[in-house]
């Protein structure tokens, strides 16, 4: 919303989201594929997809929009609760009174009453529409939990508790929001504690020294500076699904290439040992010396020693089958992978869809294929990429680079100054690096971490809007070792 009350959107707009009607408005807020404002007279304007009525806003003034997963929930100027859009658990059945604050959360929503109490309703099945007593200052619905902000400025959650979601920390805070899965808190200092899966798994960082990383789905695993490997994140624990990926073997190795299930290593000795879920055989690892392994979701690919490509494990696209020929380097993706010959040339095989194995021609230095598209190092220090570019994952920045890392729906990119740019989805989040200075840098899912010039992993992901990695305080565990 700019200063005048008009409102600018961009990114997705299949569904003519992003299309904001003039006039002056004093609220707005984003939803799945709908986009909703509350004008300066006070009505409420929506535009967007409209398949579940979500986009039918109805007559009357408000103060105040939230919105769910295709429904709206608005304050009226006096003070009650109107809902309208998709209503399978009765998520858009407000009910009657004076309300101060209102959130709609995936299907079950809360309001903040006038008394200061808090009202739930919606889907309940993990008791998230069951709100405490007492009085609050604030409340948040999220995906199957919710949150209040209680007056004494203590924090209250309630409902699904998987991975510590409904376990808030201690101490006095000014706001609260309650996302999906995690949820985050900004105390007085200006600084946001974060708890739930993510940022219990995902905040982890190891001790000591590093020479080389990787990002697996929601893991990660690294080469210590004595040649043995560590990997941390999502290790099984806590009712997190557990392969045995986060877990390597004893040993000194060379390299490291994870996936979401499997992670493959390459040893002193030059061997290939894998690890991880095996059930189309991608931890198979045949025998023979080589010099680079990169693991795809359930299939492997190797650079032997005389620089032929071999793949493993699943082949439902063709992904294993690597084209002959001698190569430097080797990437793959879940379904493609990719290749940079000895002249420099890229080549790409497997699943084509979106065109991700459209190689663009010219010289390169490396390559990295990802969920749907490729990204690759010109000779010149340039990056180009193709494929899927919803997010703007192949928009890559101008400039010199020396490394490229392709995540899920966004990519990372070394500078020649050892500066980190990244790009595609979460632009301020986890495409947000932190400053200074790196020698490598790994794209995840919904995270990256990069290797300072002191050996250290830092590693930065999905916060809420507006805030820094810098700024967090993460609820964390140590990763554990083997």
């Amino acid at each position: 919303m700019r200063a005048g009350g008009a409102i600018t959107c961009w990114g997705r707009n299949d569904s003519g989201q992003a299309f904001a009607p003039a006039g002056a408005f004093t609220e707005v807020i984003a939803g799945l594929d709908y986009s909703c404002g509350v004008r300066s007279g006070g009505a409420v304007d929506c535009w967007g997809n409209n398949d579940q009525g979500q986009a039918y806003a109805p007559d009357g003034d408000f103060t105040a929009l939230s919105t769910g997963y295709k429904y709206s929930c608005g304050l009226r100027s006096g003070g009650s609760v109107t809902c309208w859009g998709f209503d399978g658990d009765d998520q858009t059945d407000a009910p009657g009174g004076r309300f101060t604050a209102v959130s709609a959360g995936y299907a079950h929503a809360c309001g903040l009453r006038a008394d200061a109490t808090v009202t739930c309703w919606g889907y309940n099945a993990y008791g998230q529409a069951d709100a405490p007593g007492g009085r609050f200052a604030a409340v948040s619905a999220g995906g199957s939990h919710s949150c209040g902000l209680r007056i004494t400025g203590s924090i209250s959650c309630w409902g699904d508790d998987t991975n510590g979601r409904t376990a808030p920390p201690s101490g006095v805070f000014g706001a609260v929001t309650a996302g999906r899965f995690d949820s985050c808190a900004m105390g007085g200092d200006a600084t946001v504690t974060c708890w739930g899966p993510s940022y219990k798994v995902l905040a982890t960082k190891p001790d000591g020294a590093f020479t080389a990383i990787t990002s697996g789905s929601n893991y990660w695993c690294g080469v210590r500076s004595d040649a043995t490997l560590a990997c941390w994140g999502y290790t099984g624990e806590d009712g997190l699904t557990n392969f045995g990926q986060a877990a390597p073997p004893d040993g000194t190795f060379r390299a490291v290439s994870a996936a979401p299930t499997h992670a493959c290593g390459v040893r002193s000795d030059d061997t290939i040992t894998c690890w991880g879920w095996d059930d189309d055989g991608q931890t198979d690892a045949p025998d023979g010396t080589f010099t680079a392994v990169s693991v795809g979701t359930n299939y492997s690919c190797g650079v032997r020693s005389d620089d032929t490509i071999t793949c493993w494990g699943e082949d439902y696209r063709g992904q294993i089958d690597a084209p002959d020929g001698t190569f430097g380097a080797v990437s793959a993706g879940p379904t493609h992978a990719c290749g940079v010959r000895s002249d420099g040339t890229i080549v790409c095989w497997g699943s084509n869809s979106s065109g991700k194995t459209d190689a663009p021609g010219g010289t390169f230095g490396a390559v990295s294929a990802a969920y749907g598209y490729s990204c690759g190092l010109r000779s010149d220090g340039t990056i180009v990429c193709w494929g899927y570019d919803r997010f703007g994952q192949t928009d890559a920045p101008a400039g010199a680079f020396i490394a490229v890392s392709a995540g899920r729906d966004h990519a990372c990119g070394l500078r020649s100054d050892n500066t980190v740019t990244c790009w595609g989805l979460h632009p301020s989040d986890a495409a947000d690096p932190p400053d200074g200075t790196f020698t490598a840098v790994t794209a995840g899912d919904h995270s990256s971490c990069g290797l300072r010039p002191d050996q250290t992993v830092e590693c930065w992901l999905s916060l809420p809007r507006g805030v820094r990695p810098a700024d967090v305080k993460y609820q964390a565990s140590e990763p554990r070792r083997r």
